[in-house]
């Protein structure tokens, strides 16, 4: 318990220094950084909002406001770790094309079938390495 007290006072005396910082080299009228607003709202959930926003000097209401809509459940979206795209499969319209030029201005105009068994890279390979 000694260790977590510990360390949140730490967590409060390192941010009150980044705020300090800001404070030193922001312009006039500039709005705190939302990353700091962010820092103080998930340290005024564990410490109070009280403390967090006398030692921050910080407006209580803001920071009360800003630390019970961080931690509403609905407010947070994560990025989903795998999107699953469902692609239609070519319709009897669709034949793929494969039109190749050559230096020379030969050209090789491949049109493939779904039931085409071919062997495209030995007849483009073939295409190129051919003098015309």
């Amino acid at each position: 318990m000694e260790e977590a007290a510990h360390a949140s006072t730490t967590d409060l005396a390192q941010l009150e220094k980044r705020f300090r910082r800001w404070r030193q080299t922001r312009s006039r009228g500039e709005r705190i950084p939302e990353s700091l607003w962010t820092a103080a709202a998930t340290l005024a959930r564990s410490e109070g909002v009280s403390p967090v926003a006398r030692v921050l000097v910080l407006d209580y209401y803001r920071l009360k406001e800003r630390a019970e809509v961080q931690e509403s459940p609905g407010d947070v979206d994560e990025a989903p770790s795998f999107v699953e795209l469902a692609v239609d499969p070519a319709g009897p319209d669709c034949t793929p094309e494969i039109e190749i030029v050559h230096k020379d201005g030969a050209r090789l105009l491949i049109h493939a079938s779904s039931g085409m068994g071919l062997a495209v890279d030995d007849l483009v390979r073939a295409f190129l390495e051919s003098s015309h």
